[in-house]
């Protein structure tokens, strides 16, 4: 849960916003902002699951 609260807070709020009012994107860089949302937690999760998997396995 905390992954997915911070990922979300910074990667798609924040970069959207940096992206979109900073930058003078369109709307379509709000997209990519998720995008690297979802990238994060894969790489988070991923980590995670790999790494209990070898512990327990």
């Amino acid at each position: 849960m905390k992954v997915a609260v911070f990922a979300m807070a910074v990667f798609r709020v924040g970069l959207a916003y940096l992206f979109v009012v900073f930058l003078d994107k369109n709307v379509l860089w709000i997209w990519y902002a998720m995008f690297a949302d979802w990238m994060f937690r894969v790489v988070v999760y991923g980590y995670r699951f790999f790494r209990d998997k070898a512990v327990t396995g």
